[in-house]
């Protein structure tokens, strides 16, 4: 069904990296709405990014506190 599909892209954005939204119809909203989305915004892309900087964008192998603490939108 289409809210266990909008859950469970939800729940992946969790399992990269991504809290909550601050606003609704994003994917990662608090609470699931009439308008809530399963598309994957550029902010979500960016969050993912900042989350995962160190191993995307450094090559690193070890882990460090994300420069940022959010991505405003």
């Amino acid at each position: 069904s289409q809210k266990l599909e909008e859950i469970t892209v939800h729940e992946m954005g969790h399992a990269l990296g991504l809290g909550h939204a601050n606003f609704d119809g994003d994917l990662m909203s608090q609470t699931l709405g009439n308008e809530q989305t399963v598309n994957i915004s550029e902010c979500d892309v960016t969050g993912v990014l900042y989350a995962n900087h160190w191993k995307l964008m450094n090559n690193d192998s070890e882990p460090y506190d994300p420069k940022e603490g959010k991505v405003d939108c």
